[in-house]
């Protein structure tokens, strides 16, 4: 299976890795991601390519990776707000 005319399956290797500003209103720029990366542990609220949104609590590191398709990330309100940091969008 391959993503964007690149070798691999959805879950890698990865080609690109870009840094994610959370936006309520922008979707990621590269559109759907195949996988999120955090360097800081806390929540992640997502849009997922299929239009749903949903909360996620992440932990830091490579191997907890949200293997999710996610076309926006957003910052949030009180009860949903984006708090994990350093947040890359991961692309095969």
């Amino acid at each position: 299976m391959s993503f964007q005319g690149r070798e691999g399956g959805p879950l890698g290797p990865y080609y690109d890795a870009q840094a994610v500003t959370p936006s309520d209103t922008v979707d990621l720029p590269g559109g759907p991601c195949q996988a999120l990366y955090v360097a800081g542990d806390g929540n992640v609220t997502v849009t997922l390519e299929s239009g749903a949104e949903i909360t996620i609590a992440m932990v830091a590191g490579w191997q907890n990776l949200a293997q999710l398709r996610v076309r926006r990330v957003h910052v949030g309100s009180e009860a949903t707000e984006t708090t994990a940091t350093g947040i890359l969008a991961l692309y095969v």
